[in-house]
């Protein structure tokens, strides 16, 4: 990996339980989503539904006093099934949900961890977002300290390291360095370079690598994710907080990068090793496209520490929809779901006690097969190859 004063320490892996349980469960999560995947390239009617963002408010007002209750109906190569009980239907009296205030938070007895029964998020702030989603894809097409060109590669920014992990199967990256628009370091992960691929090769078991064992974790994103640490994460975090003086810290990925981030925010937060002496300070977590990450456990341990988290989701993305919830995973607050034009977006009400099942989950199970919507936020294309 090309990093600021590290070399990479032996690598190490993890040993997972119940390897026969875990390979049953990792085969039928793949027969399963491949066979979405293969029914996606089929044309269908997607199915109805009204957003519950900005533009869906202003047309419920416009439209209260009529009797009409159509819902407008689009349609896309992907398939979308018709499911008329996910329809969200908006209340022209209630405010819209892009001011959504969270509730008073709820001490539950969770073994010490505070759960929390609303969003964390009480404001978006989409410019930000976007400056953060230009970082995320910059990381599919910087290789080099002195390579700052691409499409997304906003003036104001320095690397100061590229931290690889060519023994990957999909080769994992991770950007470091100063973003001076937002007086920040950042850190940005590289998602997965053939979504096919990274599809066909999840792993769907737990790790549990925290002082409390019941927090666990996906064992491929936790693989990935602290080898890019031990080869130079760290060290680089370090070394540009010494050089650019501040302890200020963006922490940004698209799909399995999404993952990677969460990872290290937690890790950063939580005082783990190599991050307890350092003093940073998180001041945004936002992931795009990201898969679940943990069990119910991580979800309430993550949400504990309060972190400025957004997780932004595209309409029928496939990935956010994996590993599945019955197999025990659960995504981290707070997220933000655009529509499939990525014209309007509504601020979900989910919770570290579970999903808002009105905005992305409200095609599962059977429609959340696209991955045209994974490659595809904010209008920006994703990926490497000929989006650099």
């Amino acid at each position: 990996g090309r990093s600021i004063g590290c070399h990479p320490p032996q690598r190490q892996r993890h040993d997972h339980p119940s390897p026969t349980l875990s390979k049953m469960a990792s085969k039928s999560l793949v027969a399963l989503l491949m066979l979405c995947m293969s029914s996606s390239s089929l044309s269908s009617p997607t199915a109805p539904r009204r957003l519950r963002g900005q533009a869906a408010q202003d047309d419920a007002r416009a439209t209260a006093a009529s009797a009409a209750t159509s819902v407008p109906t689009t349609t896309s190569n992907t398939v979308k099934v018709t499911m008329p009980e996910l329809y969200t239907v908006v209340d022209p009296n209630k405010p819209a949900p892009h001011d959504v205030a969270p509730a008073e938070d709820t001490d539950m007895n969770t073994g010490g961890v505070r759960s929390l029964n609303a969003t964390a998020l009480s404001s978006y702030d989409e410019v930000s977002t976007k400056s953060y989603l230009n970082l995320a894809q910059a990381s599919y097409c910087v290789d080099s300290t002195t390579k700052w060109s691409c499409p997304t590669c906003d003036s104001g920014v320095t690397v100061t390291a590229v931290v690889e992990d060519s023994g990957l199967l999909d080769g994992g990256r991770a950007l470091v360095g100063y973003d001076a628009n937002h007086g920040a370091l950042f850190v940005s992960f590289r998602g997965s370079s053939n979504i096919k691929n990274w599809i066909d090769n999840i792993n769907a078991f737990f790790t549990a690598p925290y002082p409390d064992s019941s927090v666990k974790v996906e064992g491929g994103f936790y693989d990935e994710y602290s080898d890019l640490a031990k080869m130079g994460v760290a060290t680089a975090l370090s070394a540009a907080k010494s050089t650019c003086g501040t302890s200020d810290v963006i922490i940004t990925g698209h799909s399995s990068g999404g993952a990677c981030a969460t990872l290290l925010a937690f890790d950063i937060a939580r005082g783990a090793d190599e991050y307890a002496t350092m003093g940073l300070s998180i001041k945004s977590v936002t992931t795009f496209g990201s898969p679940r990450v943990g069990n119910y456990e991580f979800v309430q341990a993550h949400a504990a520490f309060g972190l400025p988290s957004v997780r932004v989701t595209h309409w029928y993305d496939i990935v956010p929809h994996v590993p599945m919830e019955w197999l025990g995973y659960h995504h981290v607050v707070s997220e933000v779901w655009y529509n499939q034009a990525n014209s309007d977006y509504t601020v979900c009400s989910d919770s570290a006690s579970g999903e808002d099942d009105s905005c992305s989950n409200s095609c599962s199970p059977f429609s959340c097969t696209s991955v045209d919507d994974h490659l595809d936020y904010m209008g920006v294309a994703m990926g490497g190859g000929s989006n650099c």
